[in-house]
């Protein structure tokens, strides 16, 4: 006779109605196992604060061996029952929950409830203040602050970067990521115009023609700087003077003789309206040099000499 496997729960029951007697075991049926729903979410995948960046997928199942249906409901909505995978796809918290159900009744602890996550939707951000057109060197304005905002998952950063103060075009960049991982960046961006610088003025040629002038004399280099439409005064906006040998220029250059020349010799000076600098020039016949003035923006005037 063959029954059920050692180990089994087992009864001893009659199976007769007429009052004779014929027993048989049988499996205990308080034991038989309990409708449990298991819950699988798939799709776009969680961070670690447990927000999703695009919609998931839920699907819904029975333990083996039960009889049973499945109910779900997506927050405080009515239950209903349950033939394919869930999609939850809105922004925000959504909550599910799921139970088994044998002929209509809910099982007791056969189910639980999922909270999903999810925020597909980026952080707005904007620049607040900074430079508000393009502007001359030295009238610097200060840096941006970060404006954003995000109603789903919240804020985690908000940075800005870039900017500058030197000649030439520069960006800020501000850059905002929410909670679940979405970026929104906003640019502003500026010019900062250098100096108008006129010179060197007479007795130096400029143009590119190199101007010859006797070893051992004194140069004067004058010029003027201007921060748009005002001349600029202050020794400090110069920021350096320098000379460098240069290859000497081949047959056919223009060269122009140096018609004055100077016997002081002192620094940078502000004088009759313009800057001057007076250049010692080396005694070594035959040497070419280009002599190279550095406003504080880095405008330059640069002059080439041939020493005779």
């Amino acid at each position: 006779m063959t029954g059920p496997s050692a180990g089994a729960p087992l009864t001893l029951q009659n199976a007769t109605t007429d009052g004779s007697q014929e027993w048989q075991l049988v499996k205990d049926p308080a034991t038989a196992p309990e409708p449990k729903v298991s819950l699988t979410v798939s799709g776009a995948d969680p961070n670690a604060a447990g927000w999703r960046p695009g919609p998931a997928s839920v699907a819904l199942a029975l333990n083996e061996g039960v009889q049973a249906d499945i109910e779900y409901r997506l927050g405080v909505g009515e239950w209903q029952p349950y033939s394919a995978p869930v999609q939850v796809s809105g922004d925000g918290e959504t909550v599910l929950s799921y139970r088994a159900v044998v002929n209509g009744v809910p099982v007791e602890n056969s189910g639980g409830a999922e909270t999903i996550r999810i925020d597909a939707t980026a952080p707005t951000v904007a620049l607040v203040g900074g430079p508000t057109g393009d502007y001359t060197f030295g009238h610097d304005a200060a840096a941006p602050t970060c404006e954003t905002a995000d109603a789903v998952s919240g804020l985690a950063s908000c940075t800005v970067t870039g900017g500058g103060a030197t000649v030439g075009g520069h960006t800020y960049t501000a850059t905002a990521t929410d909670n679940a991982g979405n970026v929104s960046t906003a640019e502003l961006k500026y010019t900062v115009l250098p100096w108008t610088v006129s010179g060197f003025m007479a007795p130096v040629d400029m143009a590119g023609a190199w101007n010859t002038v006797k070893g051992g004399s004194t140069v004067p280099f004058r010029f003027e700087l201007f921060d748009g439409a005002t001349e600029l005064t202050d020794l400090s906006k110069v920021k350096s003077f320098s000379t460098a040998s240069v290859a000497c220029p081949g047959p056919g250059a223009v060269t122009d003789e140096i018609e004055t020349v100077t016997t002081d010799v002192t620094g940078l000076v502000y004088q009759d309206g313009h800057f001057q600098q007076n250049w010692k020039t080396p005694k070594k016949a035959g040497s070419c040099l280009q002599v190279t003035m550095t406003a504080q923006d880095e405008t330059k005037l640069t002059a080439n000499f041939i020493i005779k």
